[in-house]
């Protein structure tokens, strides 16, 4: 991530943070969907593992955790895309 950071440019992580700060609550809404749900975060992700499962939980979605940092389809995709499968599968 740092080295993401590196090369992206100031006005663009600026724009990231600020949309970040700003997205609209759409628990509810992702909740209420009756599509099979999936939560896919690396086990060295930016954010808590706790917060990533209380959102899954909070929508009645599947979660995984892999190897690896903050983007699991960069570190992992494999396994994440036999797990996509499954759950597509099972829908």
């Amino acid at each position: 991530m740092k080295h993401r950071f590196r090369f992206t440019r100031r006005s663009s992580v600026r724009d990231i943070f600020g949309l970040m700060q700003h997205a609209p609550d759409l628990r509810a809404a992702l909740a209420a969907a009756s599509l099979p749900k999936f939560v896919a975060v690396g086990e060295h992700d930016l954010w808590p593992l706790a917060l990533h499962r209380r959102f899954a939980q909070s929508i009645g979605a599947r979660i995984a955790v892999y190897r690896g940092g903050h983007s699991p389809s960069e570190t992992s995709p494999y396994q994440m895309s036999r797990d996509l499968i499954a759950l597509y599968g099972a829908a």
